[in-house]
């Protein structure tokens, strides 16, 4: 399988970037969010309350708050280490 290999913590996604991966998840753009980052505990907001718009600039601004890694293949997303769901994109 062909693969782009991107290095998020140096070359972290843009808002729009994110806004795009998360049209292919059932929660939308909170369910990148990784609620047990220490980054994310750290910074004491409340993502709750934010607006899908200010979700995305926090996970670009601070890429250690997103579960990690990601995997897209065409309409299909896999967030994090799913392996069942990553064997159904090969």
């Amino acid at each position: 399988m062909e693969y782009e290999y991107r290095d998020i913590l140096k070359d972290p996604l843009t808002p729009a970037e994110l806004m795009k991966l998360s049209a292919h998840l059932d929660g939308g753009i909170k369910a990148l969010l990784n609620m047990r980052s220490r980054t994310l505990k750290d910074l004491q907001v409340d993502t709750q309350a934010m607006s899908d718009a200010d979700v995305a600039q926090l996970l670009s601004d601070n890429p250690k708050t997103m579960i990690r890694p990601l995997y897209l293949k065409d309409d299909a997303l896999v967030v994090g280490f799913d392996e069942a769901r990553l064997e159904s994109l090969l």
